[in-house]
């Protein structure tokens, strides 16, 4: 990896064959995540009908929380990193025969999201998802000039939902190894602590042919990345100076269990101020 790239685009544009996996082997989870979504967005905006809200789905990924959406009707935008996502994306949403009024998705980095969307005309959305730990990524002051750029691309009655992962449960939980079946040829070997004077998760993954794992001279590409961390309080903090004001939270999308100490994630709704 060049000293001019940032971790992002090396997985998630120039190798994302050793993330894609994953992602559609979360599936059946992220349905599950959507039909919660589609609960708190139709009781907020329940004199609103879902094919009149538009919802922008940040960092979507292979879009299946947006293709889950659009399915119930609303109209939903996709944004994402990675084309190759977004073309799995695409083809999902063609075998769903969702037209491009109700789906329809644009590639551009995060820090970039208005710039893209808004020169495109998308914008006054009722409801942003940033679901599946997308904050962090960055660093803080980019998760702030992000939260504002979205503060501009929502309309007045605007709510956000943010899903990171919980810094709490890090310091109580986070292993300094890993072990990942990516694919029935390919492992993966993380190793990661937090480093709890920056918040940041710091790691490296390292990626083998199954039959040759532990083989050193076998590793097929290795990545190190870190991620911004943050308590409930912090991204509270961070999401007030951004303009959007605190609503609820939750420990998980899937399941709306109350956020504690232990929860895995911290879910936060907000609402554009």
């Amino acid at each position: 990896m060049s000293k001019e790239e940032h971790w992002t685009r090396t997985l998630f544009v120039d190798h994302p064959e050793f993330f894609l996996p994953g992602m559609e082997a979360h599936q059946q989870i992220a349905s599950k995540e959507a039909s919660q979504l589609c609960k708190i967005i139709g009781k907020h905006f329940q004199q609103i009908p879902a094919s009149a809200t538009k919802v922008l789905d940040l960092c979507c990924g292979i879009g299946v929380h947006a293709i889950a959406l659009a399915n119930e009707g609303y109209e939903v935008v996709g944004f994402d990193l990675s084309e190759h996502c977004l073309r799995k994306a695409e083809q999902l949403a063609k075998q769903s025969e969702l037209s491009e009024k109700r789906v329809r998705f644009y590639q551009g980095d995060v820090r970039q999201v208005f710039g893209v969307l808004s020169e495109k005309g998308e914008t006054g959305f009722n409801a942003i998802l940033s679901i599946g730990n997308s904050l962090g990524y960055y660093g803080e002051k980019e998760d702030l000039r992000v939260l504002e750029d979205l503060h501009d691309l929502a309309s007045s009655n605007c709510i956000l939902i943010l899903d990171v992962i919980n810094r709490e449960w890090l310091v109580r939980y986070c292993s300094p190894y890993g072990f990942s079946q990516i694919s029935q040829t390919i492992q993966m070997e993380a190793e990661r602590h937090l480093n709890e004077k920056t918040s940041s998760v710091e790691s490296e993954w390292k990626f083998y042919e199954t039959r040759r794992m532990h083989d050193s001279n076998s590793i097929i590409f290795s990545l190190k990345w870190q991620l911004r961390a943050y308590t409930f309080e912090e991204l509270r903090e961070l999401l007030e100076k951004s303009g959007w004001e605190y609503l609820r939270s939750f420990g998980s999308v899937s399941s709306l269990a109350p956020l504690i100490a232990e929860s895995y994630h911290i879910v936060l709704m907000s609402k554009k101020k």
